[in-house]
């Protein structure tokens, strides 16, 4: 398995099915699974998991925390990469995934990345400024920072 992409969820609705259809529909030469971690949904989050291909996982709602939910599901997974996705992040293209994993394997010394994040139409005016503005920021292109760049990190 190339990829786990690990999901954290509760009470995710419509645009939970909106992000596991668009991970289906991703055109990869990648194999990857789906593995939801569902701490303690009302709504009908568990039927939209289940009606995808995804490993669904339940906690209780007490035993959730950001990092320690997502390293739960991380350690569930079997690829040999992970992608942390939130239940509301939806992919934008169908070449997401084949971008994503192609840029983290085409340099032996990257051990993490992220992607851009776009705003939603007709979000607030003020949270699309800022998400377009801080993700400008890192340029159009992949990028590859290091460690050790005294320019990058200097105090």
């Amino acid at each position: 398995m190339d990829v786990s992409i690990v999901i954290p969820t509760k009470n995710g609705g419509s645009v939970l099915d909106k992000v596991l259809s668009a991970i289906e529909n991703q055109k990869t030469i990648f194999s990857y699974e789906v593995i939801c971690v569902d701490s303690g949904s009302s709504d009908n989050t568990i039927e939209i998991i289940n009606s995808h291909r995804c490993k669904l996982f339940c906690i209780e709602p007490e035993d959730f925390g950001h990092g320690k939910t997502r390293n739960f599901g991380a350690f569930k997974g079997i690829g040999e990469f992970i992608v942390f996705l939130t239940q509301d992040a939806i992919p934008a293209t169908e070449d997401w995934l084949q971008n994503f994993i192609s840029a983290m394997k085409s340099n032996d010394e990257i051990v993490g990345g992220f992607g851009r994040h776009i705003p939603y139409d007709g979000c607030n005016i003020l949270d699309d400024r800022d998400i377009r503005l801080m993700f400008e920021g890192f340029g159009t292109e992949n990028t590859i920072y290091y460690m050790d760049d005294p320019e990058r990190y200097k105090i």
